[in-house]
């Protein structure tokens, strides 16, 4: 960041990718479509994404800005590790190449408000763990696939899918399970 910052002091031309069409007002910048094609003035880059992007061919100075737009809803069992329940979500995260820095919100419903593991989770990624009541979960579990175990066990079909749709944003997964933990995906895009 010091570079690129040096670069706009300095009146240099910088790129500028957004994946919701932000723009910073800056005189000297080319907006770029992707980032398969680095238009030849470009000096720097800034990319403000939550998408892990594979760099290895640019080698100008590149700057991540990470937008938190991302919430993981999370269901378990009983007593999960936060260690677990931290891999769990960084595997998730992974396989559909998003940043954890992009991180917004972790939920889960009320049985599971005291679960030391996604307490602990929720402090590892900086945000906020929100819980939702049995009741919010009922009045959407009728959009994702039902768990009669899940029903008898806590009462309701479904924790993770709710939990992620209900934090905000589109699911842009469905759930993974990850040895007793379940993890969902919920984005938000400020254009789109």
């Amino acid at each position: 960041m010091t570079k690129i910052t040096a670069m706009m002091v300095n009146e240099r031309t910088i790129g500028f990718y957004s994946e919701d069409n932000a723009i910073i007002d800056y005189p000297n910048i080319i907006t770029l479509e992707d980032l398969d094609y680095i238009h030849p003035n470009v000096e720097g880059i800034i990319i403000v994404s939550s998408q892990n992007f594979k760099l290895e061919d640019i080698d100008i100075p590149t700057t991540y800005l990470r937008p938190r737009n991302i919430n993981i809803g999370i269901g378990c069992k009983k007593g999960m590790e936060g260690v677990r329940i931290i891999e769990a979500i960084e595997t998730a995260l992974m396989e559909i190449n998003l940043s954890s820095q992009s991180i917004k919100a972790i939920g889960t419903v009320e049985v599971k408000k005291d679960e030391d593991g996604i307490i602990e989770a929720a402090k590892h990624f900086h945000c906020p763990m929100k819980i939702f009541t049995i009741d919010e979960i009922q009045k959407v579990e009728d959009k994702f696939d039902k768990s009669q175990f899940v029903k008898d066990t806590i009462g309701v079909y479904s924790v993770s899918e709710p939990s992620a749709y209900l934090l905000g944003g589109r699911l842009i997964t469905n759930k993974s399970k990850h040895n007793g933990i379940t993890i969902s995906i919920s984005k938000e895009m400020k254009n789109g």
